[in-house]
């Protein structure tokens, strides 16, 4: 409908339903470019489905968490750098791509894939891919603050006659062993963001470093409680 160099004609009986239509195109654009970034974001998660994550009771997930968040702070760096190298204009396509090979940075393939102009003209890491990358980067840097701050906490377990403490599966569990507990002592968890598992047959919240601060403190309140069922 609109020739390509055609401007808006202003003043011209024309110029309202043009100006809506290449509003019309600018939306529609700006939509497909946010969907095109959902989709790669929940594409990434589902390339994780399966894998196994790291649980905050593993020994070892401090130094895997570690290694992740250098894998993940190399990644934004290289699709920095790549995106620097792109968008200079003294360099051909070809130059470029040799550049970022010669600087160890992608493999031939994924430079020559980079440097292909998406559906939207792209040629470099989209801005979503950044953010993406570097929510990850801040994620893992709190698990690590968080995971630190629980291996310096006072004991991770608990157990006398009427209930137990323990770290499952990344989340801070209290069980009872008579059962259901009454409803003041159901409300105390709750008022402590604590949530009845069925599948793990406990009350549990995410095993942060406020979070077992807090169950310390819920533990103090249930042991002072006279009747817990």
């Amino acid at each position: 409908m609109i020739p390509f160099g055609q401007p808006i004609l202003v003043g011209h009986h024309s110029e309202q339903r043009d100006r809506n239509y290449r509003n019309k195109i600018h939306k529609t654009f700006r939509k497909s470019s946010e969907l095109d970034g959902k989709a790669d974001h929940y594409r990434q998660r589902a390339e994780r489905v399966g894998s196994a994550g790291i649980a905050s009771n593993d020994p070892e997930a401090i130094k895997k968490l570690t290694e992740k968040l250098a894998e993940l702070e190399r990644s934004q760096e290289i699709m920095k750098v790549v995106n620097k190298i792109i968008r200079t204009d003294k360099l051909t396509d070809l130059e470029k791509a040799a550049e970022i090979v010669a600087a160890g940075l992608l493999s031939e393939a994924q430079a020559d894939k980079i440097l292909r102009p998406d559906y939207c003209g792209r040629m470099d890491f989209a801005s979503y891919s950044l953010s993406n990358n570097n929510a990850e980067v801040r994620r893992a840097k709190q698990r690590i603050a968080g995971l630190e701050g629980l291996r310096n906490s006072d004991p991770l377990e608990f157990k006398n006659d009427d209930f137990s403490k323990a770290i499952d599966n990344g989340r801070v569990c209290i069980k009872f062993s008579g059962g259901k507990p009454s409803d003041g002592v159901r409300a105390m968890l709750r008022g402590s963001a604590f949530k009845w598992s069925r599948y793990q047959g406990a009350w549990v919240r995410k095993a942060t470093g406020n979070g077992v601060a807090k169950t310390g403190r819920v533990l103090e309140r249930l042991k002072a409680v006279e009747e817990i069922y």
